[in-house]
């Protein structure tokens, strides 16, 4: 009879203690999702973070450099003006205060697309002859580029990449060869290759 007590006491005891343990794991897991949760939620927290930063690295990369230009002649306000790479003629002028009563306004190409370092010369009416007759002194357009068959060797010094030996075989060619007739014929000049006519195209002409 008490073997038969003690069995029923033992069985009971056994049903309580596995009730405990199950009780206690599902408490455990409630926990552990709980932090899980709070730990995703952190690290969701960070994320957007992160990438706004990859964002603003970008927009930053992508802002294009400003250049500055001399833009000086017959405008309201004269001098060096700073303005975004790809802007036009135009937008120097717009900088400069426009043009005064007696520019020419015709006389400059204002759709032309400006370089760091360009001088914009905007003559007066009845200046633009005398500017293009004295070209073959000063070796300069009426727009800032260089005449690389008028120009001597200080000026075609100025260029970027051009220094006195190529300057000097510059001189040379075109006494041997007569004038050029197009800037990228500066290329058969011994020195100069397509990278260095690339960096001066745009500051050169051949008129």
């Amino acid at each position: 009879m008490h073997k038969y007590i003690f069995n029923i006491v033992f069985q009971v005891m056994a049903v309580f203690m596995t009730a405990l343990s199950l009780c206690g794991c599902a408490k455990d897991a409630v926990i552990g999702f709980e932090g899980g949760e709070m730990a995703g939620e952190a690290v969701d927290a960070a994320i957007p973070d992160t990438e706004e930063k990859i964002d603003n690295n970008d927009a930053a990369e992508e802002d294009p450099a400003n250049i500055c230009v001399f833009v000086c002649g017959a405008v309201m306000d004269p001098g060096v003006v700073e303005l975004p790479a790809g802007s036009r003629v135009a937008d120097a002028l717009e900088k400069a205060g426009g043009f005064t009563e007696f520019a020419d306004k015709s006389y400059v190409n204002l759709a032309s697309v400006l370089t760091d370092g360009q001088k914009v010369y905007f003559p007066e009416e009845g200046e633009a002859v005398y500017e293009c007759s004295g070209e073959e002194q000063s070796g300069q357009s009426g727009d800032g580029r260089i005449n690389i068959n008028t120009a001597d060797k200080d000026l075609l010094c100025s260029l970027p990449g051009i220094g006195d030996a190529k300057a000097e075989a510059i001189i040379v060619y075109r006494e041997e060869n007569g004038s050029f007739s197009d800037p990228e014929d500066i290329m058969n000049v011994s020195g100069i290759g397509e990278s260095l006519y690339e960096k001066i195209r745009d500051l050169i002409c051949a008129d």
